[in-house]
């Protein structure tokens, strides 16, 4: 049986990567810098890359493949460029120097930068050029497991949508999170823009199943890979699939406060994932899927999430 060490395991993506793993017959050892209560069939273990520099070859021992999720977010990384760069990148290197066999990185698309343009095509030969802190961090990251020899499968990811493991999972930074969240409790949406810019959207179970069936060393191929729907959509467009799904669960509609758009808004920016589909995989949930599964987790939630 495979076994496979997941770092940043108490995430918004960690928590529910590693309970699918479990859930796939997999054994997981789930790194965390806080507890997190774990069901059976999970290995723990506390404690921090960056502040325990050997830490990350003691986790590796005895497991096959490292899937790397740790790392400052893009609020944190916004806050503290310098602190962010530094401490990302050097959790990143231990893993890739701890003589694990083999990695997965999950990385963001906003290492593209400018390329992120109306009308753009952006696949994996595209160069990068990060423009905020938090892409900077994570491009410094692909660096380190590319220079270091360690076989890695680099994931740049768009936007993920869907459901928290718990409550406590405090991830609504993430507009379709917090739309979905805000809907729930105060029944309005909130844009501060717009809303004209083009997102690609892929749902959360689709990149915890997409990590999940590439873990075997038969699936496992390194490389640059784009982790998205292949699909764009604006932000005014998300909110009212986030409305329709409101009104299908018989709740009343929110209303939607947005500034009025421009009369030339920019047109939609295409993610290639042809990589991706050549690995046999093509992600299938759909946007209002992943949205009608988070407004029903914010909906059963409420008291928690105020």
């Amino acid at each position: 049986m495979t076994s496979v060490l997941v770092t940043g395991a108490g995430g918004y993506i960690g928590q529910r990567l590693t309970l699918a793993l479990v859930a796939a017959g997999v054994g997981v050892r789930a790194l965390t810098r806080s507890p997190v209560p774990w069901p059976e069939g999970i290995d723990p273990v506390v404690g921090d890359l960056v502040a325990e520099p050997d830490l990350a070859r003691r986790v590796a021992q005895g497991v096959d493949i490292a899937i790397h999720l740790a790392g400052a977010n893009e609020v944190a990384a916004a806050e503290h460029p310098a602190a962010a760069l530094r401490d990302t990148v050097a959790a990143a290197e231990s893993v890739a120097h701890s003589g694990i066999a083999r990695v997965m990185y999950l990385s963001t698309v906003h290492v593209y930068g400018a390329a992120l343009t109306s009308r753009s095509f952006v696949d994996e030969g595209t160069p990068a050029g990060p423009t905020f802190p938090y892409a900077a961090a994570r491009l410094a990251c692909e660096d380190a497991f590319t220079s270091s020899g360690c076989p890695t499968m680099i994931f740049r990811l768009t936007n993920a949508v869907g459901a928290p493991a718990r409550p406590e999972v405090r991830r609504w930074s993430l507009v379709a999170n917090e739309l979905c969240r805000e809907g729930a409790l105060d029944g309005r949406l909130t844009l501060r823009t717009a809303g004209v810019q083009w997102r690609d959207f892929i749902a959360l179970s689709d990149v915890v199943s997409t990590l999940t069936s590439l873990v075997s060393p038969a699936s496992f191929h390194p490389g640059l890979y784009n982790l998205a729907s292949g699909s764009s959509v604006t932000i005014r467009d998300l909110a009212v699939v986030i409305q329709q799904s409101f009104v299908g669960f018989g709740q009343p509609k929110p209303e939607l406060s947005a500034p009025p758009p421009p009369s030339d808004p920019p047109g939609p920016c295409r993610i290639d994932i042809g990589r991706l589909k050549g690995l046999g995989i093509a992600p299938g949930t759909s946007l209002r899927q992943a949205v009608d599964e988070t407004v029903t987790f914010c909906l059963d939630h409420r008291a928690a999430l105020r």
